[in-house]
């Protein structure tokens, strides 16, 4: 028995250090989401924001949870899961962008690429290489 504790301490630990380190981000739903937060502050920069996370996730999301952000649409693509319309990569893919069937429905004019629009998130995440995954998102009025 000792033997094989040993041999499973020793997997796990190789796995640690060889095994990935940085986990996908799992699709909640949208209902466990809910709306986009209400803007509030100055529109900041998608870089700004994205600099700031990197540097300290926590801070970032006191800062800027409500604040709105710039970024310019890659892409669109459905989702159709989960709840979830439609993904958008945005600012040459540094962040996706996930909304939800009802706010994609709400949203007047249409999103499509090459637009530059302002954005809130509900939920952020870390992302495969240092991309943010953004959820419960929607637009906002920028001047």
């Amino acid at each position: 028995m000792a033997g094989l504790g040993v041999i499973f301490v020793v997997v796990v630990f190789a796995h640690s250090l060889i095994g990935s380190s940085e986990a996908m981000p799992t699709m909640p739903s949208a209902d466990q989401i809910g709306p986009p937060p209400s803007p509030t502050g100055p529109v900041e920069p998608l870089d700004t924001v994205v600099a700031a996370y990197r540097r300290n996730g926590s801070a970032a999301l006191r800062r800027y949870r409500n604040s709105p952000f710039s970024a310019t649409i890659d892409s669109l693509s459905p989702v159709r899961k989960n709840g979830w319309a439609v993904s958008a990569s945005v600012d040459d893919g540094r962040a996706t962008v996930y909304i939800a069937d009802d706010e994609w429905q709400s949203i007047n004019p249409p999103l499509a690429p090459k637009q530059t629009r302002g954005f809130t998130c509900m939920d952020w995440q870390s992302g495969a290489a240092g991309r943010l995954t953004m959820y419960g998102c929607g637009t906002v009025a920028t001047p």
